[in-house]
Formats: structure tokens, sequence, C-alpha cells
């Protein structure tokens, strides 16, 4: 993602150490661990694969398996592993790891803490010493579920509650990945960041309900797919810019200092903050210039999901998109922080 953007959605993130604002407390507890699970499934038929206490299951569609699998589950402690102040639910080991499926599975895990203030519960996998978001995540009756591409350890981790970013045409946006024709010139109508940022990070105080959290970036260009399966992206990044606003109230119950003095500090993280008549105003207006991205490569569509190779570079990546008439909507995934955001085209 370009640095640009990264920059502007860290800003918020920046305000709230300013202020430091802290966290819900560590309630790390681990729930009672079930036996592990061994189960044998056959790839023409599928099956759901669940524990004792059905804290875990697997439900795995007939084809998703290359052959007949034994599917293990082994549970494993919260208190064991990372982050444990931000789980909620034990870790479970889904194995043979690394077992890869031609179609997604879900995963369901038990949520068994209350999820804290300014944030919610998604499934996450393991890579190394860290958690990863997995996108996609629904909460429902206590439980998350989550579409998966391989086995791995998996929990659930308690992220910042995310608000899409930028103009209204991505206020009401709702994707469902349908697939469809992409064959011609397309125009960029929005950029919709979903990334991890608390619209109101301050919520939870009473006096902090109305602080204003505002971000924009201005995004323009084409992406064309050839017939012959070549695409070419050119999209230029203009102004980006964020808001914020503080009542002199919220700042003095968020820290117990004076709202003007804290209004000093977090102008040293953004661009221009003025504190006036009990409000401290922020706003940053970045790289006025517009800075232009061009990506050429192959392509090509299965189902309802885009692979793209760009020119000279080995690897792949991969998105799910729809196609509904003269719109077409992807959803991409940044690979470092496994955010997601949405792309909005029209034809032209």
């Amino acid at each position: 993602m370009n640095q640009r953007c990264i920059r502007l959605l860290l800003l918020a993130g920046m305000v709230a150490m300013s202020l430091g604002c802290g966290g819900d407390g560590d309630d790390s507890a681990s729930a009672p661990l079930d036996p592990e699970v061994s189960a044998l499934v056959t790839a023409s038929s599928g099956a759901t694969v669940s524990t004792e206490s059905d804290s875990a299951s697997i439900d795995i569609p007939a084809g998703a398996l290359a052959d007949d699998l034994t599917i293990t589950i082994v549970p494993l402690p919260k208190n064991s592993q990372p982050d444990k102040a931000n789980l909620g639910s034990n870790a479970f080991e889904f194995g043979p790891d690394g077992t890869q499926f031609a179609k997604p599975v879900t995963l369901t895990l038990d949520l068994s803490a209350n999820v804290p203030n300014g944030k919610k519960a998604q499934i996450a996998m393991l890579e190394g010493d860290s958690w990863q978001s997995i996108a996609g995540s629904v909460v429902a009756d206590k439980k998350v579920s989550a579409p998966i591409e391989h086995f791995s350890t998996y929990v659930i981790l308690f992220v910042g509650d995310e608000t899409k970013v930028t103009t209204a045409e991505c206020s009401d946006l709702s994707f469902s990945a349908c697939g469809g024709s992409l064959t011609g010139t397309w125009k960029v109508v929005d950029v919709c960041l979903n990334q991890t940022i608390d619209a109101n990070p301050f919520a939870s105080v009473p006096a902090c309900q109305s602080s204003v959290f505002s971000a924009n970036i201005d995004y323009q260009g084409t992406i064309d797919f050839g017939s012959n399966g070549s695409y070419r992206f050119n999209v230029t990044i203009g102004t980006s810019s964020v808001k914020m606003e503080f009542s002199d109230a919220c700042l003095k119950a968020a820290t117990g200092a004076a709202g003007s003095d804290i209004c000093t500090t977090i102008g040293q993280s953004m661009g221009s903050c003025t504190y006036a008549s009990g409000v401290c105003k922020c706003e940053e207006v970045m790289d006025e210039t517009a800075d232009t991205d061009t990506d050429t490569g192959t392509y090509q569509t299965s189902g309802s999901t885009l692979t793209i190779t760009s020119a000279g570079d080995s690897e792949s990546s991969a998105m799910r998109y729809c196609v509904q008439g003269s719109r077409a909507t992807m959803e991409v995934t940044d690979d470092n922080d496994q955010s997601v955001s949405y792309l909005i085209l029209t034809k032209k």
C-alpha cells in the first residue's frame, strides 16, 4: 500500500497513544480444554469435525480435500499463546498442518470472553509469533466463524472496531463475491479502506462520544483487463487528509490533563491542531501533489476469484470480486497486516 495511505491510517492510533488511552485489562484465563479430536473425512462427501463441547469445529464441503484425510484438532490454552490479553478463546491447532483446500472451508470457534469496548472479535491465524486476522469473520450466538484456505493454528482475536474510510461511496458498502466478466476498461470510483482505525477510540468515555474522526483519500484512474489475459493498472492518488475534533471535557476525562495541553501534544503528531472555545481541532493534508501508480501483468479468473501476476514478478495475488452490471467491486487484502480494502470500479 502507498506509504502516504499508511501514514494517514496510523494517525488515529498515534493520537490515541498521545492521550494515553488504555485497554480493558488482561482477562487472560483460559477456558477448559476439550480432548484432542481425530476424524477421517472423505474427499467426495466432506464432513464437519468438532471438539467434544463444540468449542471448535471445521465444516469441510465435498470436493475441498484432494484425498481422504484424517483431520485433527488440538486445543491449546490461551494463557500460553502470544498476545493473550487480546484473545477471546483458547487456540486450536488444526491438522495436518498446512493442508490446502480446493475451496474455502468454514472454521467456527466459541467466544469465551466478553468483547472489550471499541473492539470486535475475528478469527485469526498464527504466523510466527503473532496473530493475523482472517477477512470475512462473522459473529453470531457467541461464536465466530470465518472461511479459511488451509490448516494452521487459529484463535479468536480482539481487534480495533474497524471503520470504512473515505467518501460516501463507501458508507453503505456491502460486498459479496459473485465473479463475472472483467474484460474491458474500468474507471476507479473509490477505494474503501477498511483498516484498523477506531472510529472513536474514546467512545467508552461519556464525554468523548461526540469526538470526530474522519479521513479522505482521493483516487482516480483506470484498470484495463484485456481479452488476452493481460491487465494495465493506472491509478493516481491525489490529496489525502484527516480531521479530528475533541472537546475540552473529552480530553480532560480521557487524560486528566487540561485540554489545551493535550491539544498541543496531539499537534506534535499532526500537521495542525488548534484549541479554541473548549474544542481541539486537528487537521493534516498530505502530499497534495498527485502520485500515479502504474502496473502491468497477466490475470485470470476462476469463479469469484481474480488472480493477478505483475510483470517481472514470480508471485501472484488473489482477490475476491463481483461484477454487477457496469459496476465491479474487488476485495483486496494487504499481505503484511491482513487488512482489507475494497476497490470500486465502473465500466467505461
